[in-house]
C-alpha cells in the first residue's frame, strides 16, 4: 500500500490508514494480516500540520542531569525525524497479538 502524504493533514492520512489496516484484521483475521503487503509513505515533508503545532507544539525529554530538560519543536523535529509517523500510526493501532507483525510492515521513504 502506497501513501502520498503531499498536502494532507497529517492525523487523518494516519486515521485512515489504521482504519484499513483493523478491518483488514476484523474481516479476513489472521491470514489477512500475513498476507497485507508493506505500508509505505512517501512525501513526508510536504504534509500540512493544522492548527498552530508548527509554533506552540513541542516534544520535552530529560537527560538525566538536573535542569536537564530539553525542548524541542514538533515541526523541526517532524521535518529530521521520520519516526514521528511511525509512532503516531502505532498509538492509532490495537494493542494486540499481531500488533508487532503490522508494526513491521510500516516503511518510510
Amino acid at each position: 500500500m502506497n501513501v502520498d502524504l503531499s498536502k494532507k493533514p497529517l492525523g487523518r492520512c494516519l486515521s485512515v490508514i489504521s482504519k484499513k489496516i483493523s478491518n483488514i484484521f476484523f474481516l479476513k483475521g489472521i491470514k489477512g494480516i500475513k498476507k497485507m503487503r508493506n505500508i509505505y509513505f512517501y512525501n513526508i515533508k510536504k504534509t500540512i500540520l493544522t492548527g498552530n503545532k508548527k509554533k506552540n507544539k513541542f516534544f520535552y525529554r530529560h537527560t538525566g542531569y538536573l535542569g536537564g530538560l530539553k525542548k524541542i519543536n514538533y515541526y523541526k523535529e517532524f521535518i529530521y525525524n521520520k519516526e514521528i509517523i511511525k509512532n503516531s500510526l502505532k498509538k492509532m493501532l490495537s494493542k494486540n497479538f499481531l500488533f508487532n507483525k503490522i508494526k513491521k510492515k510500516i516503511k518510510i521513504l
